[in-house]
Formats: structure tokens, sequence, C-alpha cells
């Protein structure tokens, strides 16, 4: 994939896929000679091992812990008027969009949330690499679409939360009082860190001198999986209190030393088992029985994105044509969707009374063909839209927009 520049992890979903398909074919028993192969078959099929699972699992740990290290105290404050009103649209409309698909299509309450949450997640990845290759990432589009990308994230982490704390454990009942609590605990817990993140720096400062210079690195896993375990045990998500140290820890000075160790381990090995494992549940026959739900989803998950985003924008100062650069620019979706959709599956909330057959796998198949499709257009929709403008080429001159 990265040789046809395209994303890497479209090219791990499809190997998913490919070999889940395949192994759907191997057969149950085999005899060589005097051997049996019977218990070691089921071994080579990833979408029956657990230890598949088990692996994607540490990788969505991963996966949400290295992106709360890019999202800094000193990011978030930076963000002005045009950033908070592009986000607010671009969450206000997608999710609105994806609680009235699932109201039509019957879906409970909380997978209605769910498809909503959905909706709202964006990856910018592709846009700021399309951005990078045209000499635009100076420009006031690439900073709002950047900004708001983060916050975007952050909200949808949250919708995944309370989606998670009424459904996880309570089979499907209404969000509890406590699990408000606890997410206001979380609120500012994450706040003291941000004003305590110096403090941390320097903290981190002396382990490093008192031990080798990987002791940082440890000590922060340590914080990243307790974190974890301590998240679900109070009936959130595992993901939640990852994402959590990643963003307190992203706020100090030694961010970056943690970012290179963690980051290099987790994007070589666990984070692309999680989107292999990913695929290894996608059904082929799943996107035949999906045809309707595709027609109603994609078209509409694409639509909420850009009016939302664009007429936040506008909104927030920008002119029509810059605001529907910036709209399409929002449009991709990637690892959070990803995590969304497999960690609702996981939890069944899909699988309320009344649903239809096989109805989570569907979503999650509609899910995938969404983001290779958002991760196909987008590049070229940019590119064509930058074309007819050559004034939108300019740096921007007041980049902290």
């Amino acid at each position: 994939m990265e040789k046809a520049n395209q994303p890497s992890v479209v090219g791990e979903i499809l190997a998913g896929i490919l070999l889940g398909t395949l192994a759907a074919f191997l057969p149950t028993n085999i005899h060589l000679w005097n051997f049996n192969f019977d218990s070691i078959i089921p071994d080579f099929n990833p979408s029956t091992n657990p230890a598949f699972f088990e692996l994607a699992q540490v990788g969505i740990i991963f996966l949400l812990f290295t992106s709360g290290l890019h999202v800094t105290a000193a990011s978030i404050k930076r963000t002005r008027k045009a950033s908070m009103t592009t986000a607010i649209g671009g969450v206000l409309f997608p999710f609105t969009f994806g609680v009235l698909l699932g109201y039509v299509l019957g879906f409970s309450p909380i997978a209605c949330m769910a498809a909503g949450a959905i909706f709202t997640a964006t990856s910018v990845g592709i846009t700021v690499r399309a951005l990078m290759d045209m000499d635009l990432l100076r420009t006031d589009i690439a900073v709002v679409v950047h900004t708001t990308a983060v916050i975007d994230d952050v909200i949808a982490i949250v919708l995944l939360t309370l989606v998670l704390a009424g459904a996880g454990g309570h089979g499907g009942t209404p969000i509890f009082a406590l699990d408000l609590v606890l997410a206001i605990l979380l609120l500012l817990y994450l706040i003291a860190g941000f004003r305590r993140s110096e403090k941390l720096s320097k903290l981190g400062e002396k382990f490093r001198k008192l031990g080798s210079p990987k002791s940082l690195v440890s000590i922060t896993l340590v914080l990243c999986f307790l974190m974890s375990a301590l998240a679900e045990i109070v009936i959130l998500v595992a993901i939640t209190g990852a994402f959590l140290i990643g963003i307190l820890v992203g706020s100090s000075k030694n961010s970056r030393f943690v970012t290179d160790e963690v980051g290099g381990m987790a994007r070589l090995v666990f984070i692309p088992l999680f989107f292999f494992t990913i695929g290894t549940q996608v059904k082929l026959q799943s996107f035949i029985e999906a045809g309707p739900l595709i027609l109603l989803f994609i078209p509409l998950a694409i639509s909420g994105k850009i009016v939302g985003c664009s007429l936040g924008a506008i909104i927030g100062g920008f002119e029509n044509r810059k605001a529907l650069k910036i709209g399409v620019g929002m449009v991709p979706k990637m690892e959070i969707a990803l995590v969304v959709v497999s960690t609702t599956i996981a939890l069944g909330v899909f699988e309320f009374p009344g649903a239809p057959p096989g109805l989570g796998d569907q979503i999650l198949a509609v899910t995938v063909l969404h983001v290779i499709i958002t991760a196909l257009i987008t590049p070229i929709l940019l590119k064509r839209l930058f074309q007819r403008e050559e004034e939108d080429y300019r740096p921007s001159t007041h980049v902290g927009l």
C-alpha cells in the first residue's frame, strides 16, 4: 500500500481479510502418514485463534496511548475560534446523522449512540500527507484541519466511553450515575495532569538519571497498563485509561523520548496486529448482506463531516471555498473509527433484541469499506480543490488561528 502511496493500515486490513478468508477454507482435519494435525489447524486460523485477539487488545491500548502522546496541553490551548467551531460542527452533524440512521433502522439507544460515535471519528493522517505533498502544511487550512481532528478524536473517545458505560457489564441498561461520576473524576484528573505536566517532566528526568535512559519508558508503560486496568475495573474501557495517560505524558518535556521508544515498538508489532485482526473478522458475505446499509452509511458519514466542518469553518471566519477544503480534509476515518466499531461489537452493542442476525459483522464490514474509500478519494478531491484556487497556496500569516 505504501508503494501505491496509500496508508499502510489499508494493507494491514486487506491482509487480514485475505488470510481470514483463506483460513476459513482450511480442512478441519489433516492426516499425513501417521500424524494427525487436527489440534494444530485451528492455531493457523487468525479468525479463531484467541492469541491474535489478545495481542490485538494490547495493540488497541498502544494505539490510543501513542495517539494521546501527540495531544498536548499546549496544542489544545492554541486552538482558537475557527478550530472550535469546526470541531463542533464536525461532531454535531455526523453524530446526529449516525443516531438518526440507527433510529430509522430500529437500533437500540446504545447502538444508535455507537453509530454516532463511528460517524464522529476522524483521522487526518491522509489529509496531512496530501497537504504535505502539495507544500501546504503551513496554510491556515492545514492548521485548522489538524487541531480540529485532535478535538474530534478526543470527543469520539468520550462518546465511546459513554456508550460502553451504558453497555459494558450492564446488559445494555442506561448509564448509571456512578459512571457519570467516574467520567467527571477522569476529567478532573486530566485537567490536573495538564497543570502538573512540568512536574511530571522533572520527575521523569530524575528517573532517567537514576537508571538507564529507558527507565522512563518502563515507568510510563506501567502507568499506561495500570490506568487501563483501573478503567476497566470501574466499568469504563481500557483504551480510555491509556489515552488519558498518553495525553498526560505527551504534555511533558520528555514525551519525545517516550514517543520514539514506545511508538516504534507499537507500530512495528502490536498496532499492525490490531488492524490485521480486524480484517480477519470481516466476512465477505457481510459486504453482500450489508448492501442497503452501505448505501446509507457511507454517504451519510461523508456528507455529515463535509457539511458540519464546512459550516463550522464558515462560522469561524473562513470563506466558503476554504471552508469546503477543510470539510473535505476532515472526511477520512481510520484508527479511532475502527477502535469504536471493534470495541462496541466485542461488547455486543449491536446484539440488541430484534437486531438482524450478523448486524455487528455488517457494521464492521461497512466501516472498513468506508475507511478504504475515504483513504482513496480524499487526496484526489483535495488536489482538485486546491488546483482550482491558486491563491490558496499562499502560506498562512496567522498559523495560530
